[in-house]
């Protein structure tokens, strides 16, 4: 399947055959702006993710740098937990979790179900 992206910018992408009579040419700087606003997108997670984490840490009394930490006492494991749920929570992908905590993508999984069964129970 091809596709031909706009000059309108990246969140307009459809297949190529439904773009009959749009066809202009695209420039570099077109392609600049589209590739700049996609990677805006991109790092807006990551930026919520440090501000949970911020939040998380001085609500708990620990800092970033435990929670991103490879501590496993009870003071950092817990609010550990609490932000990668809620990072899972804004939508965030347990890939993308891990990268941020410097953990694997099984480790948030099961840190995040840890943490829902202490809230349930």
């Amino acid at each position: 399947m091809i596709f031909f992206v706009t000059k309108e910018g990246v969140d307009t992408v459809a297949p190529f055959g439904e773009c009959a009579g749009m066809m202009e040419p695209v420039t570099s700087r077109d392609v600049e702006k589209s590739l700049m606003a996609l990677g805006a997108a991109l790092t807006c997670s990551s930026e919520k993710m440090s501000d949970i984490a911020k939040r998380v840490a001085i609500q708990h009394g620990v800092t970033v740098a435990d929670l991103k930490g490879g501590k496993r006492t009870w003071d950092c494991v817990f609010p550990r937990h609490e932000a990668m749920f809620l990072c899972r929570k804004e939508g965030n992908s347990l890939t993308k979790i891990g990268r941020f905590f410097n953990r694997d993508h099984t480790t948030v999984l099961n840190g995040i179900r840890r943490h829902e069964q202490r809230m349930v129970g």
